[in-house]
């Protein structure tokens, strides 16, 4: 008999070079410039979105910021703040709704667990959802008990890292399937930051080198203000090939770690994710397509959806025909013609 495969680690490597994500692209507020004037949100997102395509990303993820549990107002207004389908149809890139959450209390892990039903209703608004935690003791619970998250932030936009990391943590998220993810963005916006960045990957290097299978580690561009407050837009986003080479040179990571950074682990935060919202655990399987194909394409394997959001619902593919087609679209509607063309596989390289 084969090995068990890890439950969040189908795959084949991508397929094309084009086939890349930036995970954390800010929603932008108004931005105070040095000169004194103003640019609207609308200014810098279009100079963002621009910069993105321009660049070649297939797929990105605007996110909005929380403090802590959500309260009432939060819930009530959920995530009307970002229009994803209007905004992806105008820059023809497909585009993900993401919800950072920031842990300072420990005991604030215990909302996104992924039992509590009024954070399950609440979380499934949003594509991905990750905790950005700022203690050893908040780190601590989110690794063991943050089942209803996609992602863990290792945040070094405001200085170092404040805690280390531990093994124990590392190891117990893995095997929970969450990724890691670190922002490189306030690394190029201010040169100060930089280093604390670099310690943080080599700290989370070290403490994982051991670890099977490997924690998958995300890099995504994430904040892009100064110290004065501006938000310099599209100038902190590069491209996928000059981060690349920075994870290599600078970071030291190795070059399938560089590579998957921003493609492959990517794509899987994205399949926890749908896995998450459709709330069908391990059966969710995702593609998104790369080049002139920029939608993408969610694929279920083997029942019916529980409750498909409206955001998935195309011309072509409606809740009623899930059952025999099993495909939820985002943008495209040019299908495959053959199902199993769309399920990812498992690769030999994910056995444990």
């Amino acid at each position: 008999m084969g090995k068990k495969r890890s439950r969040y680690h189908p795959t084949t490597r991508p397929s094309s070079v084009k086939e890349c994500y930036d995970l954390n692209v800010d929603f932008p507020t108004a931005s105070l410039l040095s000169s004194g004037s103003r640019k609207t949100p609308e200014q810098i997102l279009d100079n963002v979105l621009e910069r993105v395509k321009l660049l070649g990303y297939s797929t990105i993820a605007l996110s909005q910021t929380i403090y802590g549990r959500p309260n009432k107002e939060i819930l009530k207004k959920g995530k009307q703040l970002i229009n994803v389908r209007d905004i992806s149809e105008k820059y023809g890139i497909a585009i993900l709704h993401r919800l950072n959450v920031v842990i300072e209390e420990s005991s604030d892990v215990a909302y996104f667990n992924g039992s509590n039903g009024e954070s399950i209703k609440f979380l499934s608004q949003f594509d991905l959802v990750s905790l950005v935690v700022r203690n050893a003791s908040s780190f601590a619970a989110a690794c063991s008990n943050a089942n209803g998250v996609d992602m863990l932030v290792l945040d070094t936009s405001l200085g170092k890292l404040p805690f280390r990391i531990v093994k124990k943590d590392i190891q117990e998220a893995t095997s929970r399937g969450l990724l890691f993810e670190f922002w490189y963005g306030p690394a190029l916006v201010n040169p100060s930051k930089r280093k604390f960045l670099v310690q943080a990957v080599d700290n989370f290097l070290q403490v994982s080198a051991s670890i099977r299978p490997k924690p998958r580690l995300v890099l995504s561009s994430g904040p892009r203000k100064l110290d004065n407050g501006e938000d310099i837009g599209g100038l902190a986003i590069r491209s996928v090939g000059d981060m690349e080479n920075i994870s290599r040179v600078v970071l030291r990571l190795g070059n399938e770690t560089a590579q998957a950074a921003m493609r492959f682990n990517a794509k899987v935060g994205i399949e926890r994710g749908l896995d998450r919202i459709c709330g069908d655990s391990g059966n969710v399987h995702v593609r998104v397509f790369a080049g002139n194909e920029s939608a993408s394409d969610y694929v279920h394997n083997g029942r019916t959806l529980h409750k498909l959001p409206k955001r998935y619902e195309s011309a072509n593919c409606s809740k009623d025909s899930l059952a025999t087609t099993n495909v939820v679209t985002i943008g495209e509607k040019n299908l495959p013609s053959e199902k199993s063309d769309l399920v990812l596989p498992h690769s030999e390289d994910d056995e444990d």
